[in-house]
């Protein structure tokens, strides 16, 4: 699923960026649902923390010339 999808159920969760903060508070409280956002949290949530996906869009990274790792093999 993209990012921002809404996910096909009853009530459609979005498909959300989240902050590993976030991932550590749900786990510490055994609590999956702190991680699932309907639309209008996601919308709040943007609105709050900008879009956490962004740094995707324009962040450069070079990926491992595979070739070469595959002759050392």
């Amino acid at each position: 699923v993209c990012v921002y999808s809404l996910r096909a159920r009853p009530r459609p969760f979005v498909s959300t960026p989240i902050e590993w903060k976030e991932v550590r508070a749900a786990l510490k409280k055994s609590d999956a649902e702190l991680l699932s956002f309907d639309f209008e949290q996601v919308l709040r949530r943007v609105k709050k923390k900008g879009d956490l996906f962004g740094p995707v869009l324009v962040d450069m990274q070079r990926l491992p010339n595979l070739k070469a790792i595959k002759n050392k093999a």
